[in-house]
């Protein structure tokens, strides 16, 4: 499915009453012959009953339509997407994703 994608500001930490995420880096890997866009980053979560937890993720934006568009850092730009539905490809690329980020949970939008 085609969808438009703001990418975050990187390093910017989001904050809710329960913590918060920072996106730390924006990365293309080559899958096939697309280019798959990622955003690598943390979560902590504060939970004043129950304690605290913190892991790092990997989000895998889908395939970049227009790679020139990457280059452009105004970060109000929206960037064309189309994401990965076939679950062998997602499979795929989780593979390539586990070896370079290996302690990370790995999500497809």
């Amino acid at each position: 499915m085609k969808k438009l994608y703001i990418p975050p500001v990187l390093g910017d930490e989001r904050r809710s009453i329960s913590g918060g995420y920072t996106a730390r880096e924006q990365a293309l890997i080559q899958y096939k012959d697309r280019r798959v866009l990622l955003i690598q980053g943390n979560v902590c979560l504060d939970g004043f009953c129950c304690g605290y937890a913190n892991w790092d993720y990997v989000q895998v934006i889908g395939y970049l339509l227009n790679p020139q568009q990457i280059e452009n850092k105004d970060p109000s730009n929206a960037l064309e997407i189309d994401t990965i539905e076939n679950q062998d490809d997602q499979q795929a690329i989780r593979q390539i994703l586990t070896g370079k980020y290996p302690n990370s949970r790995i999500e497809f939008d």
